[in-house]
């Protein structure tokens, strides 16, 4: 709270009048009054998916929200001054962006007061892959939050990699190989090899996965498999 501003805290009805009590910090000394509050057409709060809208102001009307696809479906809720008002909510549940959402409150004396929220999507901050594939096959074990793996394939000369984003449509994938940097589906490389995996987020974010690849060839011990993979660190 900031000195000298009210701020409504909790409501209560008595003899069919509406009172709130209100924290006060005058010169930085606490205190507490009661406003009794009626025919109020304005909001005491509103929220995005619980969670109070930063900034609210009772006497503000527009809000400009950006919001990640990943929160949707978006609820909006509010919670109005006087319990005696009715509130109205025209696109409560955003399920796509961008959205307007027009929250109407009416006083008891009929008298409305709108408030409206537009949301738009904010660029993608995903920078993880949902998969790394060695010559098509899946490393077991992978993890998004894992960064490092170290594989062993039964191709002798050569291996192909490929790196599947969680974002695939605002994310981009690159391959930085001993001969420099790559883009495209997938990456050759010759074994023994390390390759870094870098998947950049359509903010802008990146985030490294390092894959290191040898040849299990004539080791009889991985027959039976086409690879075994290790998280690194691991025996």
């Amino acid at each position: 709270m900031e000195n000298g501003k009210t701020v409504v805290k909790q409501a209560f009805k008595e003899d069919e009048s509406t009172y709130v009590y209100a924290n006060v910090v005058p010169n930085s000394a606490d205190a507490c009054t009661i406003t009794k509050i009626e025919n109020s057409n304005k909001l005491s709060n509103i929220r995005i998916n619980g969670a109070s809208v930063t900034g609210f102001d009772p006497d503000k009307n527009e809000y400009a929200l950006s919001v990640q696809a990943s929160s949707l479906p978006i609820t909006v809720s509010a919670e109005k001054q006087d319990l005696n008002a009715s509130v109205s909510i025209t696109n409560e549940t955003v399920e796509s962006l961008p959205a307007r959402s027009v929250i109407t409150v009416t006083a008891v004396n009929g008298e409305e007061n709108s408030y409206t929220i537009d949301f738009t999507r904010a660029k993608s901050t995903d920078a993880t892959l949902k998969s790394i594939l060695v010559d098509s096959n899946a490393i077991t074990g992978f993890s998004p939050d894992i960064l490092s793996y170290r594989v062993k394939t039964d191709a002798e000369t050569e291996t192909t990699i490929e790196a599947l984003a969680n974002d695939s449509e605002y994310a981009s994938v690159s391959y930085t190989t001993a001969d420099g940097e790559k883009t495209g589906k997938n990456v050759t490389v010759s074994l023994p090899a390390t390759v870094v995996i870098n998947v950049k987020a359509e903010s802008g974010d990146v985030k490294k996965y390092n894959v290191i690849v040898e040849s299990n060839s004539g080791d009889a011990l991985y027959t039976a498999d086409n690879f075994e993979t290790y998280a690194e660190g691991d025996p």
